[in-house]
């Protein structure tokens, strides 16, 4: 499912991006959904984790990075959208629209129905807890979690949940059809990551790639720039080594660590046991009919399995 919902999300993102999103005019689609979406007017800065539903850390660095490209203006402890991005905001809803007619279809009703559901509100744009660390709620590095299905996943302190402020998901009408996504791919990454094997997006877009014997860095895209100083979030929390070839230093192998190995080995049964969880919570019907919906697209299937953005 997790795949479904990613490859989907991003043949959208490639949709705005045809329409102009991410040009010289417009934001991205994720620094539309998750910064100038929810900043409105001018928002206090404190506010605005919440209002994005995204945690501090994250906000911070999407601020800084929207202020450099122009899209906000930093007025004391609060933020409002510049000229630039007063203009952007008056185009998107055409974008939304035009979008959800070339793609939606008959994946629109079931997300509808699926996300109406969710106990918490989430981004409408997958982002991850901070520029570093592509988890959900940081929870993955945090005591606590384990096999409990529960309505508020384990979070680290910058992460604070908020709940669905309309308990008939009355909202959701109003949402476009990238923001039903985001939310449906984010609520199903937080409960994968409760199940406490890891972050979903690691083990979907690296892992679950190495074989016990490594490949090379540059097989993988997200390995491609790592140095293997130790630094990146893979190496730091023991999910990979970085070897280097004795013969010429520049050729590296990223290894699977017993840890990685455990992550990528029991990948696909957890995100069973996460559809299997599915079933019974937003219902056995909509859920399949979801699935349904996603598999008739007709998109790359070879786009990756998990899409986070750091907005930085």
């Amino acid at each position: 499912m997790n795949a479904l919902l990613a490859q989907a999300l991003v043949t959208v993102t490639q949709e705005y991006e045809q329409r102009g999103a991410g040009s010289a005019g417009l934001p991205t689609l994720a620094v539309w959904s998750n910064v100038l979406r929810p900043v409105g007017d001018g928002i206090d800065l404190r506010e605005l984790p919440a209002a994005a539903r995204l945690s501090k850390r994250a906000v911070r660095a999407a601020v800084g990075a929207a202020e450099k490209q122009g899209w906000l203006v930093h007025e004391g402890g609060a933020v409002r959208p510049s000229p630039a991005g007063e203009m952007a905001r008056d185009r998107w809803p055409s974008l939304d629209a035009d979008v959800e007619a070339a793609v939606g279809g008959d994946i629109v009703a079931p997300l509808r129905e699926v996300v109406c559901q969710l106990y918490l509100e989430w981004p409408h744009h997958p982002t991850g807890y901070g520029p570093a660390d592509h988890s959900i709620t940081g929870g993955v590095y945090t005591a606590g979690g384990g096999q409990i299905d529960s309505k508020v996943p384990t979070h680290a302190a910058d992460w604070a949940p908020v709940l669905r402020h309309d308990v008939d998901g009355s909202s959701v009408a109003a949402l476009p059809l990238s923001a039903l996504l985001s939310q449906t791919f984010v609520a199903f990454a937080a409960d994968f990551e409760e199940l406490w094997i890891g972050g979903l997006h690691l083990a979907a877009t690296v892992l679950r790639l190495l074989p016990d014997e490594g490949a090379l860095v540059s097989e993988i895209p997200m390995l491609s720039r790592l140095k293997g100083d130790g630094k990146s979030v893979l190496e730091r929390h023991g999910y990979i080594e970085i070897l280097r070839d004795a013969d010429d230093p520049k050729v590296r192998l990223a290894v699977p660590t017993s840890r990685g190995r455990n992550t990528r080995d029991e990948y696909e049964a957890t995100v069973g046991r996460v559809e299997d969880r599915w079933g019974p919570k937003y219902g056995a019907d909509v859920v399949t009919s979801l699935r349904s919906a996603l598999e008739s697209l007709d998109i790359d299937r070879s786009l990756p399995h998990s899409v986070i953005d750091t907005l930085t």
